[in-house]
């Protein structure tokens, strides 16, 4: 069993791209031919007028969409009783989506679910870790929290102090506390004192089309694809900026193709305007996603510059199934320099403006030897299907 926030949608403004890994999860244990159901909050009102819907998937899994009560973002317009209410909501529940945990448990005895193997629960935000504690003890089998975040994302500096015992003590019935990567894990295993696991984000398992590859860039644009969100507050420009100032006009015309939100395309155009040509997708579905990675010559990835952000951007381990060349360009936290030691992938040097040049200049004439390639990973990375294992481990079979 699982309950996420958010499951239903990868590319489209329906869904997270973080909703990617829960439905990996979901479908890694479904092709082991466990009955996997999937309990998450209603985004794209496939509800429509009633509380929550039952879905069957052909793939073995049962996913139920359960509406939001209005109080999850009802939130008093007048500003001291609005922070009173939050600190209260805090300090006993988590947060507001407690009030979707109390649907869901409201409605669980007509969902007719057999007694779980496991209980999976995805975080942010705390409503799927209330459900996680909640129905392991009134069923008696383990349940695994999955952090895609730090235990304090969504409090704000004033609240972390109040915040911290509820999510201890929550997080301390888990049978295992999950993070997505080592720095996170430390950090918060030192905070709370908890041990915390390691399961990185997986690569995924797509079927690539046969698509045609022209070979001499000198007689069309060099186009990089970039897709998802962008911080500017978290994620540095300037060494980008920087490479582009430099190389000037190399002869050949650049593009960077935006897949996602407007604001995106916006800050791209107002940063990087005239220094190269500024495309903007939209957001667009699966087919025609993969179609734009592939139809440009490389991918960029703009690292987390901001030290509590020690974390690799999730859309990163997308653009690795495309066995594609991505160009991680901007000041790293440590995070991406460790994964390549891990992957046994030849250093890059992400923030370096001589170092980066040289790798566009040299990519500009077919070579990319200097951006990332997963091929080029001596070690192996995490599959969609290596979640089973990863995952069922904590499973009881005594």
């Amino acid at each position: 069993m699982i309950f996420s926030w958010e499951y239903y949608g990868f590319h489209s403004s329906g869904g997270a791209a973080l909703s990617r890994r829960v439905r990996q999860v979901a479908e890694s244990f479904a092709k082991h031919n466990y009955h996997v159901t999937v309990i998450y909050q209603d985004h794209t009102c496939e509800c429509k007028n009633s509380e929550y819907v039952v879905t069957a998937e052909k793939s073995g899994i049962v996913r139920i969409p359960v509406i939001a009560p209005k109080k999850v973002d009802n939130f008093n317009k007048i500003s001291i009783i609005r922070r009173l209410q939050t600190l209260y909501y805090v300090l006993f529940h988590g947060d507001r989506s407690y009030f979707w945990a109390k649907n869901v448990i409201k409605h669980f005895s007509e969902f007719d679910i057999l007694r779980p193997d496991l209980i999976i629960s995805f975080f942010t935000p705390c409503g799927p870790l209330f459900l996680g504690d909640h129905f392991s003890n009134k069923l008696k089998v383990p349940w695994i929290a999955d952090l895609k975040d730090t235990f304090d994302e969504g409090l704000s500096n004033s609240l972390i102090f109040w915040g911290r015992s509820w999510r201890k003590q929550i997080l301390s019935s888990a049978k295992a506390r999950i993070h997505v990567s080592p720095e996170w894990a430390e950090r918060d295993g030192k905070i709370l004192k908890l041990e915390f696991n390691v399961i990185r984000h997986a690569v995924p398992e797509i079927d690539i089309p046969d698509m045609p590859h022209v070979n001499n860039i000198s007689n069309r644009s060099f186009k990089i694809f970039y897709g998802g969100s962008l911080h500017k507050n978290d994620q540095s420009l300037t060494v980008l900026k920087n490479v582009l100032n430099s190389i000037g006009s190399p002869g050949w015309p650049v593009e960077l193709h935006i897949a996602g939100p407007q604001y995106v395309y916006d800050i791209f155009l107002k940063e990087l305007s005239p220094l190269i040509s500024v495309v903007h997708l939209g957001w667009l579905d699966q087919a025609k996603y993969s179609t734009a990675i592939l139809n440009c010559d490389c991918s960029l990835v703009i690292p987390w510059s901001n030290s509590s952000r020690q974390v690799i951007p999730s859309k990163f381990y997308e653009l690795c199934a495309f066995h594609k060349p991505i160009w991680i360009v901007g000041p790293d936290t440590g995070s991406f320099t460790y994964l390549l030691k891990e992957w046994e992938h030849p250093a890059i040097p992400f923030d370096d403006i001589s170092c980066q040049t040289e790798a566009l200049t040299l990519a500009m004439t077919n070579d990319f030897s200097h951006m990332f390639n997963i091929d080029n990973c001596k070690k192996d990375h995490m599959r969609e299907s290596d979640f089973f294992n990863k995952f069922s481990s904590f499973i009881d079979r005594s």
